[in-house]
């Protein structure tokens, strides 16, 4: 569906979102913006367009990065995507994708204090943590076998997905 002409929106949008679409314009947005959102998304969230367009007003977000979080996750997640949107501007989003994966949105308010960074194996992140935890001590001649560090002990304080890993909360 695309709409072409403002003039005809209300012959080709259905009675329920007209009524958003006016409701829209009455609190201030542009007709000609709402059609382009309503061709950007779609029909199919057509019912949802008061949502997206508060989503779209509230976080400065562009319609790709919205569209990039619907597809991730749905429609019907978009309160958090202030959150998500935040978090993006600082972390990549595979990795917030990850930490959403173990615990969910609902919890995006501990990814931060969480996030541990991304590492390509758990061994080479057990060394991470220990060093950190000694505060890069641990003499070179010591030789520890990491793997075995994140299998008997750190796997049970910290997740990880894709790569990367978070601190259990």
């Amino acid at each position: 569906m695309s709409i072409t002409l403002t003039a005809n929106y209300k012959e080709t949008l259905a009675p329920e979102v007209i009524e958003i679409v006016d409701e829209l314009i009455e609190n201030g947005q542009e007709l000609p913006n709402l059609l382009e959102i309503l061709d950007y998304f779609g029909e199919e969230y057509q019912e949802n367009l008061e949502e997206i367009v508060r989503a779209l007003d509230e976080t400065g977000a562009k319609k790709s990065e919205l569209q990039e979080f619907i597809d991730a996750f749905s429609i019907d997640d978009l309160e958090h995507f202030e959150q998500y949107n935040a978090l993006a501007a600082d972390f990549p989003t595979e990795a917030i994708e990850a930490f959403c994966y173990i615990w969910g949105l609902c919890d995006l308010q501990h990814f931060e204090d969480s996030y541990q960074g991304a590492w390509d194996d758990e061994a080479e992140f057990a060394e991470h943590i220990c060093e950190d935890l000694l505060d890069h001590n641990v003499p070179s001649w010591i030789v520890i076998d990491w793997q075995a560090t994140w299998d008997s002990s750190l796997r049970y304080d910290y997740s990880e997905r894709d790569g990367f890993y978070f601190q259990d909360f």
